[in-house]
């Protein structure tokens, strides 16, 4: 167990765990990120996005950090130096982001209803009435989770043509999808909702394999350790 105190005193608005569970990164609504090595607690890097941060995640092998915002925009960094590499910018503000299992592709939602995936070349359109509030890749890096703020969860797959296919929706939840996590090399997937749960679900089977509820608090993010304990 490691109690992380995070060096400033910004409300955190996102949070991320790098596959290997050494780095975790803290945003903050005035555009802070810090990265820290879970171990030690010390700070590998400072990042300064300007807005308010609404997403996180890291690269595979945790080189990279994907960051969105309120500005509308999202960011690659370098977590060594701190440097950006790329720049994204969308109709609205970033929602989600989520890198997939191979390092290939990026994907992030913004509130104008579009997903938009780095390296293929198409945008998908999610016929969703809620904006897209979480996303997860599956650990083959074929399939896209995304959840709306109407509790809707569609169920994308990309095909080796990378083609873009929309299979089916999981069940609705009660409320916003808040947070979606998958673990790699596993169907394991966790749904964060607004009405205080957290679901397990077996993702290739659609099977769900259990609720844990919440306290009576927000929650705004979810991540799953690399082994998935």
């Amino acid at each position: 167990h490691l109690d992380v105190s995070i060096p400033n005193d910004e409300p955190v608005s996102a949070v991320a765990f790098s596959r290997d569970s050494k780095r975790i990164a803290f945003g903050d609504t005035f555009g802070g990120v810090v990265i820290l090595n879970t171990k030690s607690g010390r700070d590998v890097a400072r990042l300064r996005h300007g807005n308010w941060i609404t997403a996180l995640d890291f690269s595979p092998d945790a080189r990279w950090l994907v960051t969105g915002s309120k500005d509308n925009t999202a960011r690659v960094w370098e977590c060594a130096t701190g440097r950006e590499l790329a720049r994204m910018t969308a109709d609205g503000p970033i929602t989600s982001v989520a890198f997939s299992h191979d390092g290939g592709r990026i994907a992030v939602a913004s509130s104008d209803h579009v997903v938009r995936i780095w390296t293929v070349v198409a945008n998908l359109h999610v016929d969703s009435p809620g904006y897209i509030s979480a996303m997860a890749f599956s650990a083959d890096g074929t399939r896209l989770y995304a959840g709306d703020s109407f509790g809707n969860i569609d169920l994308v797959e990309l095909d080796h043509d990378r083609r873009i296919e929309h299979l089916r929706q999981l069940p609705k939840q009660e409320d916003a999808v808040l947070a979606l996590s998958t673990a790699n090399g596993n169907d394991l997937l966790l749904i964060a909702s607004g009405a205080g749960t957290i679901e397990s679900w077996n993702a290739r089977r659609g099977k769900l394999d259990g609720v844990i509820r919440l306290a009576d608090h927000d929650y705004t993010g979810i991540a799953i350790s690399a082994d998935g304990q």
